[in-house]
């Protein structure tokens, strides 16, 4: 047997465990994605939602509204305001760049109006320093 053909062979199972490591590492990546995050809002007030990026597609059950959502900043965010008695509902969310994600939200009476933010959105658009664009407005 040669050094190369020894080599080969050695390579194969290493080769072959660190597929099965990248896998794993992916498919725990894919499913902690497919989550629910589950958010508290109020019926007494519009919440907002703000994503990392603008969205392309927002599915809500429309019996479970008081009125109807509203864009904010360039589809980067919604203020919702759910009905008085609405039960918990879901609402899917695609971002322009493909991810798609479900928040579910649990209408409740007498709180303040919340502030969800997926991934950590920030309220105002960045520059490229990093500093939020001039005559950006926080909805």
């Amino acid at each position: 047997m040669s050094l190369v053909s020894l080599w080969r062979t050695n390579e194969k199972p290493k080769m072959q465990g660190l597929v099965m490591v990248a896998a794993l590492a992916v498919a725990t990546f894919v499913s902690a994605s497919d989550d629910v995050q589950k958010v508290v809002v109020s019926t007494d007030a519009y919440n907002r939602l703000v994503f990392p990026e603008p969205y392309s597609t927002i599915v809500i059950p429309e019996a479970e509204l008081r009125d109807n959502p509203v864009p904010t900043d360039g589809k980067r965010g919604l203020l919702i305001r759910p009905a008085d008695e609405a039960d918990p509902f879901s609402i899917f969310i695609q971002l322009r760049s493909g991810e798609a994600f479900t928040v579910k939200l649990a209408p409740e009476s007498g709180i303040d109006a919340q502030v969800f933010r997926y991934r950590n959105a920030l309220t105002y658009p960045q520059s490229p320093k990093g500093k939020p664009a001039q005559g950006s407005l926080d909805c």
